[in-house]
């Protein structure tokens, strides 16, 4: 027998909804960015422009917005869809949160902690967010 559809809070993102397609693929290409960006920045001292300083807030916004939007992202489990709040905040309390948070973090301080409030050394956080992908 198949399992039961789940339910849908109206809060919940499916998985495979277009939105959330659309969003994974803008994370791809910001880690792409990232991995091209954050060894040239570092190897040529490369100094902050307003395209750098954009693409360091739209990179840094959208990690940020991405940590509380999978709090309300679904998931699959041996191919059933769950998309229950309580059981995705579990899930995502028990693998990534911790992850996130912590890159998210070090981006955010070295900001802060910046002289200069520029993208050289804040990036170095995303850098690790490529274990997630892999």
């Amino acid at each position: 027998a198949a399992p039961p559809p789940a339910t849908k809070s109206r809060y919940v993102l499916r998985p495979s909804s277009r939105c959330r397609i659309w969003w994974d693929l803008a994370g791809m290409v910001l880690i792409t960015y990232d991995l091209i960006m954050i060894p040239m920045t570092l190897a040529f001292s490369l100094e902050p422009t307003p395209f750098l300083q954009t693409m360091f807030w739209v990179s840094l916004s959208f990690w940020s917005l991405d940590l509380f939007a999978t709090f309300f992202t679904g998931y699959y489990h041996k191919g059933t869809e769950i998309l229950s709040l309580k059981k995705i905040a579990i899930r995502y309390l028990r693998t990534w949160l911790a992850f996130d948070f912590f890159v998210i973090l070090v981006d955010w301080v070295t900001w802060m902690a910046s002289g200069e409030r520029g993208p050289a050394l804040a990036r170095l956080g995303k850098t690790i967010r490529i274990v997630r992908v892999a």
